[in-house]
């Protein structure tokens, strides 16, 4: 028992380190990255970073955008980007202080459960932040544009299915559906 517990704890604790790596990663990439001009993607020291802002960006230069509406999406994606510049320098101090407290042999469950809880608010203040993007998007488009837009959406997202479903649920052995099946077949 000890050692499942051991073993979980230890589990959790390198997840959230990786975590914690990716996003100071991201952060310390996002004042080096260059905001390119519609359609062409984002590109990092010669790299597409950020494939499915790029992908977005290459679904709007598909809309034939006037003038005028390529620069309203540009000032809303650059008034977007230093919005959240702080946040997500919120969320790496808020999480680092989550990974300290986790190895603190003094705190106690519920004070990491309060930070936790923190580090969850500030997510969920970036999705609604992501979600506002979209909405301040869909209104600087056309009735037609939205539409075209919809459609290339839908395609995506079978294409998407199309590539989980090929891949099936059991490619990584150690991933919970597969140790699921493994039990149901024994």
């Amino acid at each position: 028992m000890k050692k499942k517990l051991l073993t979980a704890i230890t589990a959790l604790v390198l997840c959230s380190f990786v975590t914690s790596q990716a996003i100071f990663a991201q952060e310390s990439n996002v004042d080096q990255m260059q905001g390119p001009e519609l359609g062409q993607g984002f590109q990092h020291q010669g790299h597409d970073k950020m494939r499915h802002q790029g992908n977005k960006m290459d679904f709007l230069s598909k809309l034939n955008l006037t003038q005028d509406q390529k620069n309203k999406l540009d000032k809303q994606k650059e008034a977007s980007k230093a919005k959240l510049k702080d946040v997500r320098k919120q969320l790496i101090t808020e999480h680092e202080k989550l990974m300290s407290l986790m190895f603190d042999p003094k705190s106690t469950k519920e004070q990491l459960y309060q930070q936790q809880e923190k580090v969850s608010a500030i997510k969920n203040q970036m999705e609604k932040a992501r979600i506002d993007d979209i909405v301040a998007m869909k209104e600087i488009l056309t009735p037609e544009q939205k539409e075209q837009l919809q459609q290339q959406t839908a395609e995506k997202m079978k294409q998407f299915k199309e590539r989980m479903s090929k891949k099936g649920p059991c490619k990584n052995p150690r991933s919970t559906p597969c140790r699921m099946k493994k039990k149901e077949n024994k």
